[in-house]
């Protein structure tokens, strides 16, 4: 099979609307924490250190089990429990302990999506393609992750909260998880299609 440019784009446009769920967390919630809530900047600092050092030592685990039950269930749990936890990080504000917990459990849900995202595109491509492919999708994951913290600033300045901007994301997140359920796993070959080919 040969896959267009249109459909390349198409492909990598599912990293957008998750991106644009998942930075805006780093960049709005000093402001929800520290400027709405009134929280230490500093325990907010524990908060998201706790979440990348449980990401660093989940991510070998992931890929186990990926290799295990495959890429598909693994990246759906994921974009899940992301949902859940974005909602948690919303709605726990008093208590720096349970803040912390959920940061933890949160990092287990910020590992592994794009080595999952690497993994099913070497199983439907083939490693020779995973590079144009990664490269698209690294391209539309970025612009997402701009276009998804202006959106939340955006809300925050419309709404006066950021309710509206966790609602977004955990709905994105959770439509995610249900595309991933969702892909088609069988094998394909990709090559750029140059222009005149066929002709």
């Amino acid at each position: 099979m040969t896959l267009a440019r249109a459909q390349l784009a198409a492909y990598g446009a599912l990293g957008l609307p998750l991106a644009a769920a998942a930075l805006p967390v780093y960049v709005h919630l000093p402001n929800l924490y520290g400027g709405v809530l009134g929280m230490n900047l500093a325990l907010l600092g524990v908060v998201l250190l706790a979440a990348r050092l449980a990401d660093a030592f989940v991510d070998p685990l992931l890929g186990a089990l990926a290799d295990r039950c495959g890429a598909r269930p693994v990246l759906a749990g994921i974009y899940a429990g992301r949902a859940v936890i974005f909602a948690g990080l919303f709605l726990v504000r008093d208590n720096a302990l349970l803040m912390l917990g959920v940061a933890i459990v949160g990092g287990l849900t910020l590992a592994g999506s794009m080595s999952m995202t690497s993994m099913l595109t070497a199983d439907i491509y083939g490693r020779y393609s995973v590079g144009s492919i990664l490269g698209v999708i690294f391209l539309v994951h970025q612009t997402g992750a701009a276009l998804g913290s202006s959106l939340a600033g955006m809300l925050f300045e419309s709404t006066g909260g950021y309710g509206a901007a966790f609602a977004v994301a955990c709905a994105l997140l959770a439509g995610a998880g249900l595309v991933s359920l969702r892909i088609d796993s069988g094998s394909r070959v990709f090559r750029w299609v140059a222009r005149g080919a066929g002709a």
